[in-house]
């Protein structure tokens, strides 16, 4: 960062709720049934920087160097789909989704982090659930 070399740890965390909801495009008593549906919820992010070790020429005053904390809610907006097997018994559920972040601010102003430590404002998942059910 403007000729510096920056080594940080940075500690996130995050809790939230979502609400999602299916809708079936075939009955699932037979088999797998593909369905979509939206989901909307909130999450709170806290993020922690505490730069370890840097370099600077000891004239300058490397005051965004300091340990910085922030918080901020967002609101993930987005479509889900896939295919899941009947419930007797056994549950099983692939599928894919895609969304974006609505509101929340970056939490931390720390200009020397990398794109990759930053939030991101849209996403993609991809998964497969098991559970039981009847």
């Amino acid at each position: 960062y403007a000729g510096y070399s920056v080594d940080y740890i940075l500690t996130q965390k995050s809790m939230g709720l979502t609400y999602r909801s299916m809708y079936f495009f075939s009955d699932n008593d037979g088999g797998a049934a593909f369905y979509a549906g939206p989901f909307v919820g909130f999450r709170q992010v806290t993020y922690e920087v505490d730069p370890t070790a840097y370099s600077y020429n000891f004239l300058d005053d490397p005051s965004w160097s300091r340990r910085e904390t922030g918080s901020t809610t967002m609101f993930p907006i987005g479509m889900r789909m896939g295919f899941r097997s009947p419930l007797d018994g056994y549950s099983g559920d692939i599928y894919v989704g895609f969304g974006f972040i609505a509101g929340g601010a970056d939490p931390i102003k720390a200009p020397y982090l990398e794109d990759k430590d930053r939030l991101s404002r849209t996403f993609l998942q991809a998964g497969y659930t098991v559970g039981i059910g009847w």
